[in-house]
Order: structure tokens, then sequence, then C-alpha cells
């Protein structure tokens, strides 16, 4: 599938991935996740560029749930994924708002259990804590 920049007939493939921004493992065991479910690669979904809708979806996911599961702060959700505190905030703010779907909010969910899962595996097996 090849995405394009928004409000242009640009491949993003053509466009330099950006530098990727110092995380740890947890943010990127969501990023993963996120970009498999929804088969964005993870250099889309960090992109400075907005992309495609399908790429900001899955951009708004993976920062709600940095947000969400991780607990954690939208100034340092935002340094994470290279955007402004207030991106992240609105990315919350839609999510929250689409959760009204219940297929929607079945899919979060699974998206949800599967991270949990694995960030519990780790922790039980002494390799860091939530």
């Amino acid at each position: 599938m090849q995405h394009f920049v928004a409000g242009t007939s640009k491949p993003v493939a053509s466009l330099t991935p950006p530098p990727q921004p110092r995380s740890d493992w947890q943010c990127e065991l969501i990023l993963h996740v996120v970009s498999k479910t929804y088969d964005v690669p993870p250099y889309l979904i960090l992109h400075p560029k907005r992309c495609m809708a399908t790429t900001a979806r899955a951009r708004q996911l993976s920062m709600y749930l940095t947000h969400v599961l991780l607990g954690r702060q939208f100034k340092d959700v935002a340094q994470v994924f290279g955007r402004d505190r207030t991106t992240v905030s609105y990315a919350c703010a839609k999510v929250e708002d689409m959760r009204d779907d219940p297929g929607f909010e079945n899919e979060l969910a699974d998206l949800e259990r599967q991270i949990v899962g694995v960030l519990e595996r780790r922790e039980d097996d002494g390799h860091g804590a939530l």
C-alpha cells in the first residue's frame, strides 16, 4: 500500500524518514502494535507531515495509548511523537469521541489488551515496570 502526503500526490516514501526521537521500550511497543494493526510503518506514524487519514488515525491512537496506558503527560507524549502538546490533547479527545462507536471501542479494547499483556509479561520477567 502506498501512502501520500496529505493534499498532494507526492508519495511519502519519497520523503526522508525523520530522525527517530529518543524513546523507551514502552513507547516503542505501542508504536509497533499500532503500526502492525493498521499496516502503517512506524516512520510514517512519527513523520512530521500529516500524511493520509489512515496514518493520522494510527498516530492519534498511538498518542492516546501512550497517554492512557503509560500515564504520560501530554508534553512527554508530544516529545516522543515530535508534535506539540496541543496536538496530543486533540488526538486524545478525538479518540475519546470515537469510543462512542461500539466497533471502534472493541478495536481499541483489543489494542489495549495486546499492549497491557506485553507490559505485564515484561514486568513479571523483571524487565521493567509500568
